[in-house]
């Protein structure tokens, strides 16, 4: 609402101007947080691709079958959380058990079994 006095418009102005500057400066930060989250979330999920094989391996040789999520999800989600206790940088370790917390898709065995027979296919 603009003041009734024409002598205050410029500070109206003025307060209008660095209103719409500060939620200009809220939504570019929120996009930054949302951009390193996303990035975060991508490297976590290239950890878990990382060592998938190793799991998938020793998986087969204790029980006779590749990995499920019945059997050993429990199982794949401690080995992410000791990756990610490996993590020398803390982000990335919180980030990794965050998405672990929230289930990711990366989390679930069955999951990575997919990608890793679609990558051993291509």
């Amino acid at each position: 609402m603009k003041p009734l006095n024409p002598h205050a418009e410029g500070a109206w102005l003025a307060a209008e101007a660095a209103y719409y500057r500060a939620i200009d400066a809220a939504e570019a930060a929120e996009a930054e947080a949302e951009a390193n989250a996303a990035a975060l979330k991508a490297d976590c999920a290239a950890i878990a691709c990382r060592i998938y094989p190793e799991y998938r391996r020793e998986c087969i040789e204790a029980t006779g079958v590749v990995p499920n999520d019945a059997a050993d999800k429990t199982d794949w989600r401690e080995w992410l959380a000791d990756e990610a206790a490996r993590c020398r940088d803390p982000r990335m370790a919180d980030a990794m058990n965050c998405h672990i917390d929230a289930e990711e898709d990366f989390t679930f065995p069955a999951q990575m079994e997919h990608s890793y027979t679609a990558a051993q296919a291509a």
